[in-house]
């Protein structure tokens, strides 16, 4: 069953797998592949040939006996060539795989696969993964093998009609020196979805090259994601201020009014601050329908009511934390949003406590969906036992990860990820950091410096001293 193509303009990556009885085939099979596609790598492998129908089994994710002992009878249990490469312009395309399931596939990969196997004269000899899903899938299948040669089985996750065409967005604002904390946060996205393929958009003006050539490394281990680093002229902000008390936030935070003119060819994103942690499936609130709405963010409840008074915002609608934002970005640009926040940004500034939060609650006053607390959950003590969380969110500054105040419990949660990240080499002095702040801390917050030993606080002065 085929229907009508979708041409993207997004590179995605795709794995060929030359059996061993095409291998006499290789040099001009591996000239066809490099004709149509850019070669990321290339690389051998082996698997002991007592697991060989196993692990057959485990690379394509289902399982059936007879099936997969004729498939390496007919494929060959010696060593086979991996190819992984990338598609610089996929033609999605509904259709049928061999199994028969309904997915959107790559047309170009499965052409060339069909093309592939005509020219060693079997169609057993050469594999092509057509959906993000089955590429993602087979990378880890490839990469798990455990020990004496055994892959563990895993089902493929396939998702209908439309996988192949829906990658979540998300978006980040960050300064250099927070380039490991988004490396932590997008390890934690990564590792809880694993079913989804995510672009991650990172704006900045003073990120490192250092710092996002280590970022990105996440893509090498992670197939299902792409990070992209948008530089913004910080000049476009220089009258925008942020409060004294809130020294913590810096003028990063406005960059978000910028998405609609930066990612021009997407229709929404998910905009998230880097002092939150994933901890499960965030497809549904992607999917969210926001009902006409420009906005979908998580209330504030009665935390949220002195906010609302101090900027006289009237009527039952509830003041909304910008931790977390699903934004409409076609709304946002048929809208003019962007230069309507600029300019309400220095309309209120004598009367905006909390930066761009409180600009985007007046600007989008109505026009903001109400999600589930699922999504954005800011209960200043964390706790592992809430399975319903999906997103837990720090935004005070003494309950941050990084903050090493004797009482603070974050850091356990941040520390699981940050094992798993770019940055993994920092684990031990962030531990040490905390483990120091049991017996003394001491931090600088409204314009007050405070000491603490042991937990109790033996003094504080002004200033930074």
């Amino acid at each position: 069953m085929m229907a009508e193509t979708v041409r993207s303009t997004k590179p995605e990556r795709f794995l060929f797998v030359i059996w061993e009885k095409a291998r006499e085939f290789e040099p001009q099979l591996l000239q066809a592949i490099s004709s149509r596609f850019k070669v990321i790598r290339q690389f051998e492998v082996v698997w002991p040939r007592r697991y060989f129908t196993a692990n057959l089994a485990s690379f394509y994710g289902w399982k059936d006996r007879f099936c997969w002992w004729n498939k390496a009878r007919k494929c060959g249990r010696g060593p086979f060539l991996v190819v992984e490469v990338e598609d610089p312009a996929p033609k999605w395309a509904r259709g049928d795989d061999t199994s028969g399931h309904d997915l959107v596939l790559n047309a170009n990969v499965r052409d060339l696969k069909q093309t592939l196997r005509a020219m060693t004269g079997h169609s057993n000899r050469v594999h092509a993964s057509m959906t993000r899903e089955e590429t993602v899938h087979e990378l880890a299948a490839l990469a798990s093998i455990g020990e004496g040669g055994r892959i563990p089985f895993k089902p493929m996750q396939y998702r209908y009609g439309g996988g192949g065409l829906d990658p979540i967005s998300m978006s980040f604002s960050i300064s250099d020196n927070y380039s490991q904390h988004l490396a932590v946060v997008l390890t934690s996205i990564l590792v809880n979805n694993p079913k989804s393929c995510f672009v991650f958009h990172v704006m900045h003006h003073n990120v490192s090259v250092e710092n996002q050539t280590k970022v990105r490394e996440l893509e090498h281990v992670y197939a299902h994601c792409k990070i992209m680093f948008h530089f913004i002229d910080a000049a476009l902000f220089e009258r925008f201020t942020v409060p004294p008390e809130l020294e913590h936030i810096t003028k990063e935070t406005y960059f978000r009014y910028m998405l609609p003119n930066i990612l021009v060819d997407e229709k929404r994103t998910i905009y998230a601050d880097v002092d939150i942690l994933c901890v499960g499936d965030i497809r549904r609130l992607w999917e969210q329908d926001l009902g006409g709405k420009v906005l979908g963010a998580v209330s504030e409840g009665q935390a949220g009511e002195p906010k609302k008074a101090m900027l006289s915002l009237e009527g039952d609608a509830p003041y909304f934390n910008a931790g977390v934002l699903l934004m409409d970005l076609d709304a946002m640009r048929d809208g003019g949003y962007t230069q309507k926040l600029m300019d309400n940004t220095i309309k209120y500034a004598g009367r905006i406590a909390w930066v761009d939060q409180d600009v985007i609650n007046i600007t989008f006053r109505n026009r903001i969906l109400q999600v589930g607390r699922e999504w954005n959950s800011v209960d200043q003590r964390y706790s592992p036992f809430r399975r319903d969380v999906r997103i837990w969110h720090f935004p005070g500054f003494t309950v941050k990860p990084w903050c090493n105040i004797w009482k603070n419990t974050t850091w356990i949660p941040y520390l699981k990820y940050l094992v798993k990240s770019p940055y993994r080499a920092n684990a031990a002095r962030f531990v040490w950091g905390h483990v120091k702040g049991f017996f003394y801390f001491k931090y600088t917050k409204k314009r007050m410096t405070r000491y603490l030993v042991c937990g109790i606080l033996v003094w504080k002065c002004k200033g930074t001293a």
